[in-house]
C-alpha cells in the first residue's frame, strides 16, 4: 500500500514538473516571439498598432479590398531607403498616394525610458536585462540607419520611423499569399517568354528601323514617356529624374551607356546588385523608346534635388 501511494506521488510529482517545464517555455516561447533577435521589429509592431494603421491595412491578402490594402509579404518588397522616404512623405514617392505622412515618427526618439515602459506594459520588465534589450535595440537601430542611408537619404538620429520601417520589413507572406504568387509567376513566366522574343528582336536592330529608336525620336513620345516616368519613376529618380535612391538622369554621366539601346537595356534588364528592377516585362520597347525621349529632352537641365 506504501508502494503505491509513493508511486502514485511520484507521478503526481512528476505530472507537476512536466506542467511546469511546459509553462515554463511557453513563456520563453512568448517571450521569443515578443522579443525576438530584431528588437527593434517588436517595438515597430506597437507603433504600427499605435497609429492605427489597420484601420486601413490588414496583414491578409484574403481580407484585402479597395479601401483596405494588404500588406501580406510587405517584408523586402521595398528597401527600407524607400520607406523611410515614403513615411516621411507618400505623395513624393506615388503622387496618388492617399496615405498622410508621419513627419511626429522622425521627430519622436528611441529612449531608455520608452523601452522600460514598453517592457512593462508587455510584463516583460522581470524576465529581461533592460540594458541588454536597449543596447540591442540600439545596435539594430544604427545598422537600420546606416543601410538607409547609403541607400537612400541621411538618417538624423535613433528615431521611431525606423523601428516602424523594422516591423514592416519583416512582414512575411501568408500561405495565401504564396498560393496567389505562385499562380502569378507561372503567369508572368509565360508572359515573359512571350516579351522577351519580342525585346530580342528589338535589341538585334541596330538602325533607324529600330522601334525604340524610332520612338524616342519621336516629339510626340516625350508626353507619353513623361506620363509613364510619372507613374512609374519618380519614386527612386525624383520628380524631375534629378536623382533619389537612383542616379540623376538629366546630365551627361551615364554609368551604363547614355546611347538609346544602352538606356533600353539598363531599363529592359535592370541592374539588381544597385536596386534596379527589370522592365522587360512590363514595359513594351516601344513604351521604353517613349520613356527614353522623355529623358532625353530633360538632359543638360541639370534638375536639382
Amino acid at each position: 500500500m506504501k508502494r503505491t501511494t509513493l508511486t502514485l506521488l511520484s507521478i503526481f510529482l512528476m505530472l507537476t514538473l512536466f506542467e511546469n517545464c511546459r509553462t515554463t517555455q511557453k513563456i520563453s516561447q512568448s517571450d521569443t516571439y515578443e522579443l525576438s533577435d530584431n528588437v527593434l521589429a517588436a517595438f515597430g509592431e506597437d507603433i504600427f498598432k499605435r497609429e492605427s494603421c489597420s484601420s486601413c491595412h490588414t496583414l491578409s491578402l484574403e481580407q484585402a479590398h479597395s479601401a483596405f490594402k494588404s500588406l501580406d509579404g510587405l517584408g523586402g518588397k521595398y528597401t527600407s531607403g524607400w520607406h523611410y522616404l515614403y513615411l516621411a512623405n507618400p505623395d513624393t514617392m506615388f503622387p496618388s498616394a492617399i496615405m498622410p505622412s508621419f513627419p511626429h515618427l522622425y521627430q519622436n526618439n528611441l529612449d531608455k525610458k520608452k523601452l522600460t515602459k514598453w517592457l512593462k506594459e508587455k510584463s516583460l520588465i522581470k524576465k529581461v536585462n533592460t540594458d541588454s534589450v536597449w543596447a540591442k535595440m540600439v545596435r539594430q537601430a544604427d545598422v537600420l540607419s546606416e543601410e538607409i542611408t547609403q541607400s537612400a537619404t541621411p538618417v538624423e538620429g535613433r528615431t521611431e520611423a525606423l523601428a516602424l520601417i523594422a516591423y514592416l520589413q519583416q512582414i512575411p507572406s501568408s500561405d495565401y499569399k504564396k498560393k496567389v504568387d505562385s499562380l502569378e509567376m507561372e503567369r508572368k513566366k509565360q508572359e515573359e517568354i512571350a516579351w522577351e522574343k519580342m525585346w530580342d528582336q528589338a535589341l538585334a536592330v541596330k538602325d533607324s528601323t529600330n522601334v525604340i529608336f524610332q520612338a524616342s525620336q519621336n516629339k510626340e513620345s516625350i508626353q507619353k514617356g513623361q506620363n509613364l516616368f510619372e507613374q512609374y519613376c519618380i519614386a527612386c529618380h525624383g520628380n524631375k529624374a534629378e536623382g533619389r535612391i537612383g542616379p540623376n538622369l538629366t546630365d551627361k554621366d551615364w554609368l551604363y551607356g547614355g546611347k538609346e539601346l544602352d538606356i533600353a537595356r539598363t531599363i529592359a534588364f535592370g541592374v539588381p546588385h544597385k536596386g534596379m528592377l527589370s522592365y522587360r516585362s512590363f514595359f513594351t520597347p516601344t513604351e521604353v523608346g517613349e520613356i527614353i525621349a522623355y529623358i532625353s529632352s530633360l538632359k543638360g537641365k541639370g534638375g536639382k534635388k
